[in-house]
């Protein structure tokens, strides 16, 4: 259960950084 929930939260903060990067969005995770 948690394996599969984390999948799901990175998955969703992937698509985060790309819309903020796609705004023109700083962000250095690295």
């Amino acid at each position: 259960f948690f394996k599969e929930s984390s999948d799901e939260e990175r998955e969703h903060g992937q698509k985060l950084m790309k819309y903020q990067n796609m705004r023109g969005g700083r962000i250095v995770l690295q």
